[in-house]
C-alpha cells in the first residue's frame, strides 16, 4: 500500500477582493465559488466542475464513507460537512441507537478501537499518512463558496470519517470489513477506498459486495507502482480496485491517475478490468491537518500532492452529485453515467488504449447533465410497472415448485416459464398426507438453487434438501422429533456470511420459535417472533428490506393469530413491525417478499390464510400500503398461499398465487394485481390447494 508522493508544501492565499477580480474576468459563465485558494485546483477545470455546478452543488442528504487514516474534523473547510450521528448522546458512554457503538458522533477508529476518527498524533505517524485521509476528505466535500480556503467536489455532502488505516498508512482487513458494515449500516451513499494491497481477501470481498449490494457506490483507486511505471492490473490485480461480484459483475469504480496534460501519471496502475475511468491525480492542493505550534502541520492546506489515491476522491464526490440528484441511483446507474460522460483521452496514451486507462478522464460537468436527462426518464419508466397487456419474454432459467398444502402425497413438482412439468419426486414417504412446505436458496453455493422441503401439519418437524432433480443432498430435524405441529421454512443470508441459511417457524401448535440453520443443520440462532404462549404458528419470508446486504426474517401468525407483520435481523432483534389487516382478525396471513414495483427496494406482501376475502397487499418496509387488490372473487373465504420472484424474467417480480386447501390452479399477476398467466398443476382430480416457491 503506497501514499500519493509529497513534492512540495506551501499555502497561498490573497485578499478575498483580488481573488473576486479573477472571477469577474472569467469569461466562462459557469458558477464558480468565492474561496481564496480555487485557483490553485487546476484539476476542477479539468474535469469540467463548474458546470457541474450549474445544475447542482450537492446535498446534504448524502453521505460520503472516507475509510482512511482519519479526518482532521475540526478543519475550517471541512467541520460543516462532518457527518454527524445525531442518535447518539455524546459523552454519555452508552451505544442510544443500538448500532453497535458508544458515542460514535463523528465515526468511529476501527484501529484503536474508540470514537476518535482522526489521527492520534501519540503514536507513531508519518506526514504522509497523517495527512491521507484529509487531504481525500477535501478533495470531496471541502466546503464552496465560503470565503475560505477551496472546495471541494461536492460542497454540502457530509463526509462520514471511519479510520481503518494506521498513521502511517497500514490497514487490517479486519477493521476494513468492520468499517464498510458500518458506514452500510448507518447511510452511507458512497465508499471511497484510497488504498490498495496485493491479495484477495475473501472477507473484504464480500464487505464490498454487501456495500453494492445495498446501492453504495464503491470507489476504489487504482494503486500506484512508481518503479514499475505502474503495473497491468490484467496481469497483476490490486485489491479492492479489481474486486467483483461472487457472480463476476462489476462491483467497484476503479480510478486511475492523470497529469494536467491528460497523460497517465507514469505511477499509476493500469488494466481494462479493473479500471473504469481516470482523474487528475498529480500536483494536487488540497486540506491538511492543521495544529497550532507544530511546525509539521502549521498549515491548512498543501499542494504538490500525487497519486491514484486523490485521483479517486474525485470520483467519489462526483458519485455523490449524482447521488444529489437522485439518491436511489444503483452503484451500476452512477458508473454509468460516469463512464459514458467521460473525455476520451487515448490519443494522448495510445499504448493505454482500449480501456486500459478505463472509458476516459472523468468529465464531471457532461455526468451531471446527463444523470439530469436520464432521472427525467428514470422516473418515468422505473415506478411503473410493465404494461398490463405486455406478453413476457419467457426463458427456461426459473422454475415454479410446487407442492400440495394436505390430502395428497408429498410430490414436489418443477415446472418451467410456459408451465410445463419438467421434474417431479416425492419429498417424504408417499403415505404421507399433511402437505409439503417449500423453500428455494444456494445452500450449497454451487450457483444453482437447491429446493428445501418442510412436513406440513402432521407431519415431523424433517427438513429435508434436494437439488432439482431430487436428490436428497442434507436433512435434519428443525425440533423435537416427536413434534408434529408442522415445519414453515424459508432460506437467505440473514447473517452476511456469504451463506445461505436455512429459517424456520413452527407451522402450529408450538411456542413461535424462529431457527436459523447451517446448511448442515446446525443450529445458529433461535428467538421468540412473539409471545411464548402464541401455540398458532408463524408464516415466514426473508428479504433484504433495509437494503444493508443481508436478508431480514419477516414474520406473521398463522390461522388463529393477529395480522402483526414483525421484521427482524437474525440476532432476534425487532427492526419493525405492523399490522397487515385489521387487528382483530383471525384468520392468519401468508407472506412473502419482494421487489414487485422495480424501485429497486424490497416490498412485503401479504394475504389472508383463511376467514376474509383474498386481498393481497403490498407495503414497504415501514409497513406503509402502496397497493392492494382481490386474488379471487370476494366471496371466497378459503385463504390463499404466496410466492414473490421474477418467474417470468422481465426484471420484475411475480406474484404468484393459489389457493390454500383447494383447486390446482397457479395465478401470477403483475404489481397492479393484473393476471399475467394462469395454468394448472398435477392431474385434474386434484384438489387439495398448493404450496409454492420460484427459482429465480
Amino acid at each position: 500500500m503506497r501514499f500519493s508522493k509529497r513534492k512540495s508544501q506551501f499555502l497561498i492565499s490573497f485578499l478575498i477582493i483580488t481573488f473576486n477580480l479573477v472571477i469577474f474576468l472569467s469569461p466562462a459563465a459557469a458558477l464558480r465559488p468565492n474561496d481564496p485558494d480555487y485557483f490553485l485546483q487546476w484539476y476542477v477545470e479539468k474535469i469540467n466542475l463548474p458546470q457541474a455546478w450549474d445544475y447542482t452543488v450537492g446535498s446534504e442528504e448524502v453521505i460520503v464513507a472516507v475509510l482512511d487514516t482519519g479526518v482532521d474534523i475540526d478543519h475550517p473547510d471541512l467541520s460543516g460537512n462532518i457527518w454527524i450521528n445525531y442518535d447518539e448522546v455524546d459523552g454519555d458512554g452508552i451505544d442510544n441507537d443500538n448500532n453497535g457503538y458508544a458515542d460514535d458522533i463523528y465515526g468511529w477508529n476501527f484501529v484503536d478501537k474508540n470514537n476518535q476518527p482522526w489521527v492520534d498524533f501519540s503514536k507513531d505517524y508519518s506526514f504522509e499518512g497523517a495527512n491521507h485521509g484529509t487531504l481525500i476528505a477535501g478533495l470531496i466535500a471541502a466546503q464552496g463558496d465560503n470565503l475560505w480556503g477551496i472546495t471541494g467536489v461536492t460542497w454540502k455532502s457530509k463526509i462520514m470519517s471511519l479510520k481503518v488505516l494506521d498513521n502511517n498508512g497500514m490497514a487490517s482487513i479486519g477493521p476494513t470489513v468492520e468499517a464498510i458494515d458500518y458506514a452500510i449500516n448507518n447511510g452511507a451513499d458512497v465508499l471511497n477506498l484510497s488504498f490498495q494491497g496485493n491479495f484477495p481477501y475473501s472477507d473484504l470481498q464480500a464487505a464490498i459486495e454487501r456495500a453494492h449490494r445495498a446501492g453504495v457506490v464503491v470507489v476504489a483507486a487504482s494503486g500506484n507502482a512508481p518503479l514499475a511505471g505502474g503495473l497491468d492490473l490484467d496481469v497483476t490485480p490490486f485489491y479492492p480496485v479489481c474486486y467483483k461480484t461472487l457472480a463476476g459483475k462489476k462491483m467497484v469504480v476503479g480510478v486511475g491517475s492523470t497529469d494536467e496534460r491528460d497523460y497517465r501519471s507514469t505511477f499509476s496502475n493500469y488494466g481494462s478490468k479493473c479500471l473504469d475511468l481516470s482523474a487528475p491525480g498529480q500536483e494536487i492542493y488540497s486540506t491538511q491537518i492543521y495544529i497550532p505550534n507544530n511546525k509539521d502541520f502549521n498549515q491548512y492546506y498543501g499542494g504538490g500532492w500525487e497519486g491514484t489515491s486523490l485521483a479517486a476522491p474525485l470520483v467519489s464526490g462526483a458519485a455523490a452529485l449524482l447521488k444529489s440528484i437522485n439518491k436511489e441511483f444503483t452503484p451500476t446507474e452512477v458508473l454509468d453515467l460516469l463512464t459514458d460522460n467521460t473525455d476520451n483521452i487515448d490519443q494522448l496514451n495510445p499504448v493505454f488504449k482500449n480501456g486500459r486507462i478505463g472509458a476516459g478522464r472523468l468529465n464531471v460537468g457532461k455526468a451531471v447533465w446527463a444523470a439530469i436527462e436520464y432521472n427525467k426518464n428514470r422516473k418515468e419508466t422505473v415506478v411503473q410497472p410493465p404494461l398490463v397487456n405486455s406478453q413476457p419474454t419467457f426463458s427456461l432459467d426459473s422454475k415454479l415448485i410446487v407442492a400440495p398444502t394436505t390430502g395428497y402425497e408429498p410430490m414436489v413438482q418443477v415446472y418451467n416459464q410456459s408451465g410445463v412439468l419438467e421434474k417431479e419426486f416425492l419429498a417424504y414417504q408417499q403415505s404421507f398426507r399433511g402437505g409439503v412446505n417449500l423453500a428455494v436458496g444456494d445452500v450449497n453455493l454451487d450457483g444453482v438453487k437447491e429446493i428445501i422441503t418442510a412436513a406440513n401439519i402432521g407431519g415431523g418437524p424433517h427438513v429435508r434438501i434436494f437439488d432439482v432433480n431430487g436428490k436428497v443432498l442434507a436433512q435434519f430435524f428443525a425440533y423435537d422429533r416427536n413434534f408434529l405441529g408442522g415445519v414453515n421454512v424459508v432460506a437467505g443470508d440473514v447473517d452476511a456470511d456469504q451463506r445461505v441459511e436455512i429459517v424456520t417457524a413452527p407451522a402450529s401448535d408450538l411456542a413461535p420459535w424462529v431457527k436459523i440453520f447451517d446448511n448442515a443443520g446446525n443450529l445458529k440462532k433461535e428467538f421468540l417472533a412473539y409471545d411464548k404462549k402464541m401455540t398458532s404458528g408463524v408464516n415466514l419470508a426473508v428479504g433484504d428490506i433495509n437494503l444493508d446486504g443481508s436478508k431480514e426474517i419477516i414474520t406473521a401468525a398463522n390461522i388463529g393469530g393477529g395480522p402483526h407483520v414483525r421484521i427482524f435481523d437474525a440476532t432476534g432483534k425487532v427492526l419493525a413491525q405492523f399490522f397487515a389487516y385489521d387487528r382483530s382478525f383471525l384468520g392468519g396471513v401468508k407472506i412473502a417478499a419482494g421487489d414487485v414495483d422495480a424501485n429497486q427496494r424490497v416490498e412485503i406482501v401479504t394475504v389472508p390464510a383463511g376467514q376474509s376475502a383474498p386481498w393481497v397487499k403490498i407495503f414497504d418496509n415501514a409497513g406503509n400500503l402502496k397497493k392492494e387488490f382481490l386474488a379471487y372473487d370476494q366471496q371466497f373465504l378459503g385463504g390463499a398461499n404466496l410466492a414473490v420472484g421474477d418467474y417470468d424474467k422481465d426484471g420484475w417480480a411475480d406474484l404468484v398465487l393459489s389457493q390454500r386447501r383447494t383447486g390446482r390452479a397457479v395465478k401470477i399477476f403483475d404489481y397492479l394485481g393484473q393476471v399475467e398467466k394462469e395454468f394448472s398443476v398435477f392431474g385434474p382430480s386434484y384438489n387439495f390447494g398448493l404450496k409454492l416457491a420460484i427459482i429465480e
